[in-house]
């Protein structure tokens, strides 16, 4: 059984981007002219509490409307920003044991806008969550990339569904993103008769997220910080020393350095600390392409 404090959940903030909330209950003292909330109708009092009661194969009627002036509740559409929220509710499937069935699939239709609203789309979202109050955190995500890349065919949301519901879908770790990286180094040479020969020392990074975003951001800092670099399928490789000397040239040669591995890591990290943006990432985590988008700043300098 799921149980909340009240027959009411209202809707926070609809109208401010990525800030939409749910809290239970109805503050009957409120001096907002108007509120926006959903009403469970299947309610039975218990104690101090409300258990919505199931009813198997049906769930719970979920009505979306708003509170005017504290006065009555009234049935009426329930959009934020480019989220217009066209169904809700509850259903219950699995085994009836003891009087109670034992999952609840928590499902939402919604229509998705176009930046500038001039086309939609229908996505139904479902999930074996057992309350509603992880849900505003889609709606924001969804209208937060919405707004910073105009088109709902952008966004894979099968892609965004399936992550939603498991636990730290929208945690970045830089740290975690640094320390799996593989950095290996070469010194190589060019013979130059009659003129001093060229040396350089070249490190090539693998083991890169597969990330649009934080490739740019890869390539962003080496291009920055030692002003080369280019991509080799999923490898980046930069010139991090060059020089030139009267003396003999040699072949490409690998060798191990942990603590140039160890510095060269410190400088992306506080070159990201500055330059890389969560929400970016995620971005293009669920883009259709998992490529960066055409208004996400480059990471790489001009």
């Amino acid at each position: 059984m799921v149980y909340i404090n009240a027959e009411f959940i209202e809707c926070n903030k609809v109208h401010m981007l990525g800030m939409f909330s749910m809290t239970g209950g109805c503050d009957e003292k409120s001096e907002k002219p108007f509120r926006y909330f959903f009403k469970i109708d299947t309610l039975k009092r218990q104690g101090i509490k409300y258990e919505q009661t199931l009813i198997p194969g049906i769930g719970f009627k979920i009505e979306k409307g708003g509170w005017y002036q504290n006065i009555a509740f009234f049935p009426c559409p329930l959009t934020v920003f480019y989220t217009q929220i066209e169904e809700i509710k509850q259903t219950t499937i699995g085994t009836y044991i003891d009087g109670t069935y034992h999952r609840d699939i928590f499902l939402a239709k919604l229509k998705i806008y176009n930046k500038d609203f001039l086309d939609w789309k229908i996505v139904e979202y479902k999930s074996n969550r057992n309350d509603y109050f992880p849900f505003p955190l889609l709606i924001n995500f969804v209208n937060n990339f919405i707004a910073a890349h105009s088109d709902f065919n952008k966004l894979d949301f099968d892609n965004l569904f399936s992550e939603f519901d498991k636990p730290g879908w929208n945690n970045v770790s830089l740290e975690d993103l640094i320390s799996k990286l593989k950095i290996s180094f070469y010194s190589d040479s060019q013979s130059r008769p009659g003129k001093d020969n060229h040396f350089w020392t070249s490190a090539v990074v693998t083991n890169i997220e597969t990330n649009r975003y934080f490739k740019n951001q890869i390539e962003g800092f080496f291009k920055t910080k030692y002003k080369s670099g280019n991509w080799n399928g999923d490898a980046f490789e930069s010139t991090i020393e060059s020089d030139y000397a009267w003396a003999a040239s040699h072949s490409r040669e690998y060798f191990d350095s942990p603590g140039l591995e160890q510095r060269i890591k410190l400088e992306l990290g506080i070159y990201l600390a500055k330059e890389f943006e969560k929400a970016e990432f995620l971005f293009s985590k669920f883009s259709t392409s998992g490529e960066t988008l055409e208004n996400i700043k480059s990471a790489v300098p001009k």
